[in-house]
């Protein structure tokens, strides 16, 4: 199955050719990229569970799990997620 959903090798080596002739500029889109992650990271996530720049209380998060009490922590252990 994985085998038949492979690319011809004429395009792997042609990507190749590619991420080899541009390779600095590929590795400074991952660069800007993983930035861009971390920094969404830590605000979205970090806000709720209490890390980064913005673990303090304006951030308008109603429930801080970081904060949360044994007993809420363990109710939301059997809470739904919906993503």
């Amino acid at each position: 199955m994985f085998i038949s959903s492979l690319p011809h090798d004429n395009v792997c080596s042609t990507i190749k050719e590619c991420a080899t002739q541009h390779k600095e500029e590929i590795v400074e889109l991952i660069r800007m990229m993983m930035s861009k992650c971390a920094d969404g990271l830590d605000l979205q996530r970090g806000a709720v569970f209490g890390f980064g720049t913005h673990t303090n209380e304006s951030t308008g998060t109603l429930f801080k799990v970081a904060s949360g009490t044994e007993k809420e922590k363990e109710e939301l252990d059997h809470t739904s997620v919906h993503n």
